[in-house]
């Protein structure tokens, strides 16, 4: 509803873009609330039916792995647009093509391991491999996108000082999404090979907000939008004020001086 009230004049295929990640988002929220409802309260006094998997497991494994595709997708298409030469878009091309294939094929082994066995202590086992590949290939996917979009945000400096303090407010938006999403993969990393030798899911109490940070990290560098321009009219009034006030000065300064005598 922000975004809609905020940015009613984007581009349609931006308001897709929007669309999308919230439907997706909204996607994974149900199947979490689906799964807190089977554990908690269908599951409620019975220890040993808890062993047994939900079954919008899968689903929710799903979604999750969409959204994050989706997210990263996006951002690869925008550094694409955002490279200035051949070169660059082919090596961008190569690099993160081989690094997208990988969190791809990784993410389908998951959700199809998740959705085959009936048991946690299964998923666990035979998602191990599969799970450390996602996380792994989550976590350089980005760092990748991180790095190389500050990169090409640095190549769009301009003369204008106005601009230049854009970009610099771009990348440093970019920077902060990306060292949080970074740090929060490196410690499932950490964590998973932890829960497939103990038989614990201390790994998906930090999963489990990913979707959404990616969501919100996303919606946020759209936002950026409105805070920016909203700078551009401040920076813009605060400059008329300062030169009204250099020319009362300069006229006060440069007026006659007219004394009355008595």
């Amino acid at each position: 509803m922000y975004y809609a009230w905020n940015y009613q004049h984007d581009p349609r295929s931006l308001k897709i873009w929007v669309a999308t990640a919230w439907a997706l988002q909204s996607a994974v929220m149900l199947t979490e609330s689906l799964q807190l409802w089977f554990y908690l309260v269908a599951r409620h006094g019975k220890i040993f039916d808890l062993i047994a998997v939900d079954p919008s497991t899968g689903v929710q494994q799903l979604f999750a792995r969409l959204v994050q595709l989706f997210v990263q997708w996006y951002l690869l298409q925008k550094i694409w647009q955002l490279l200035h030469t051949r070169r660059q878009q082919l090596v961008h091309g190569i690099i993160s093509g081989v690094i997208f294939l990988i969190c791809l094929g990784s993410s389908i082994a998951v959700v199809h391991s998740s959705i085959v066995q009936k048991s946690v202590s299964n998923i666990i086992r035979q998602a191990q491999l599969p799970a450390y590949w996602t996380i792994a290939s989550q976590l350089t996917m980005d760092i990748y996108i991180t790095c190389v979009l500050c990169y090409a945000l640095r190549q769009c400096k301009s003369r204008f000082s106005r601009t230049n303090v854009i970009m610099e407010r771009m990348v440093i938006y970019t920077i902060n999404r990306g060292v949080l999403l970074c740090l929060l993969s490196f410690v499932c990393m950490i964590l998973y090979p932890v829960d497939s030798r103990r038989g614990t899911l201390f790994s998906e109490t930090v999963s489990t907000p990913e979707s959404a940070l990616y969501v919100n990290s996303l919606m946020a560098v759209f936002n950026v939008r409105n805070y920016l321009v909203q700078l551009e009219v401040e920076t813009k009034h605060d400059s008329s004020v300062v030169l009204h006030n250099l020319a009362r000065i300069a006229t006060e300064h440069n007026r006659p001086h007219v004394s009355i005598e008595h």
